[in-house]
């Protein structure tokens, strides 16, 4: 498990999360990633474009190599799109689980960080 050590400080209370230079949608990826031990970060919900470079920067600075999209949101090509310019890539198609889910899976992008 690579440790994202901002969120790590977080989930662990160590501080408090701070609106004005933590990043909501990285930290419940990571608490969903550091609770359910999945072995990639996994971005199930909303990416807004705004948080694509503070989420692509992070991912970079800890060393991480793939995370996994499972987002159904109606823009999700123009996201794909603007990870590309941070040599952020779809390396394929996966699936993850999904406890909402008939099946107990969802169809997922996986993200290769280059």
């Amino acid at each position: 498990m690579i440790i994202i050590t901002k969120y790590e400080e977080i989930y662990s209370r160590e501080r408090k999360y701070d609106r004005s230079t933590d990043n909501r949608t990285i930290s419940e990826a990571y608490n969903a990633y550091r609770d359910e031990m999945k072995p990639l970060v996994e971005f199930n919900g909303v990416i807004w474009i705004e948080d694509v470079v503070q989420i692509a920067t992070t991912l970079k600075d800890a060393g991480m190599t793939e995370f996994t999209i499972s987002s159904h949101q109606s823009n999700i090509l123009e996201i794909l799109d603007a990870f590309s310019d941070f040599d952020i890539n779809i390396a394929g198609l996966t699936s993850v689980r999904d406890k909402y889910s008939e099946t107990g899976f969802s169809p997922a992008f996986l993200m290769k960080i280059e």
